[in-house]
């Protein structure tokens, strides 16, 4: 939507229990699962004014990008119940949500060419450190980034603490 930003903070009532309407089975869902720490990244219209221009159609209910979502909230809420998630942790999850190819395996990198995640970052603002991957060789050897190395980066060179 050119000109209109919808901005989100942590348990941010328009997203919290937004149901969607599965555009094949026409039943609703849903889709929204906000939370006090965190601030979702997603691919779906949460925001009422963009909701209501939506050109594309929601998600359907089982697609790749709501799983994604279901998987994030879940981590976050196992993390939130059992103990305090590290920088590895978060790298994880990172790797997990990445396009690798399948919409059924998540936590597997295939030894294919598929997948379209050609970057894959994770940022710890409150140490100023970065991690990054990306997608690596091209044709039969093709991977992408959530299936490579994550290089860590030390922002502090950049940006004074």
């Amino acid at each position: 939507m050119a000109g209109y930003t919808a901005y989100f903070h942590a348990h941010d009532k328009r997203e919290d229990q937004t149901v969607f309407t599965d555009p094949k089975t026409k039943k609703t869902y849903v889709a929204g699962h906000s939370m006090d720490q965190a601030v979702f990244r997603t691919n779906h219209g949460y925001d009422p004014t963009i909701r209501k221009n939506l050109v594309q159609p929601t998600p359907e209910e089982h697609s790749d990008t709501m799983t994604r979502y279901l998987i994030l909230k879940d981590g976050f809420n196992w993390y939130n119940q059992t103990r305090k998630m590290s920088p590895a942790d978060a790298l994880n999850m990172t790797a997990i949500l990445g396009d690798k190819g399948s919409s059924t395996e998540f936590k597997v990198c295939p030894n294919k060419n598929i997948g379209i995640n050609v970057i894959s970052v994770m940022f710890q603002p409150e140490n100023l450190k970065m991690w990054a991957a990306f997608e690596y060789n091209y044709g039969k050897d093709f991977r992408p980034a959530c299936c490579g190395v994550y290089v860590e980066m030390d922002m502090k060179l950049w940006f004074k603490p």
